[in-house]
């Protein structure tokens, strides 16, 4: 995902939260987040990826290829558990009725 994406995502999350709420807030959070751990692996597969090959078969990699897409991949899953797991905290919070949210 490249720099403009990420502003046209951002511009468009302020459009649609000026007054008009169409999805409860811990929706809105929950999408957000998801965003923003997303779009942190796009970037750093985007900047990276040729190191594994990224986009390309397994059969046309070179061994050093194919063992950096196997770090990669092992720290990709790591990355997802955590913002997956962050993710369940905030859920968790934000339902618990003593839980205000701030600006």
């Amino acid at each position: 995902m490249k720099n403009e994406e990420y502003q046209r995502l951002a511009q468009d999350g302020e459009q649609e939260s000026l007054g008009h709420p169409k999805e409860p807030v811990d929706a809105i959070i929950v999408q957000n987040m998801k965003t923003a751990f997303i779009g942190a692996l796009a970037s750093f597969e985007e900047h990276f990826g040729e190191l594994w090959g990224h986009g390309r078969r397994e059969c046309d990699l070179s061994e050093v290829q194919m063992a950096y897409r196997n770090i990669w991949s092992n720290a990709r899953t790591r990355i997802l558990d955590i913002g997956n797991c962050c993710l369940r905290a905030v859920i968790r919070h934000a339902s618990d009725s003593s839980t205000t949210l701030r600006s």
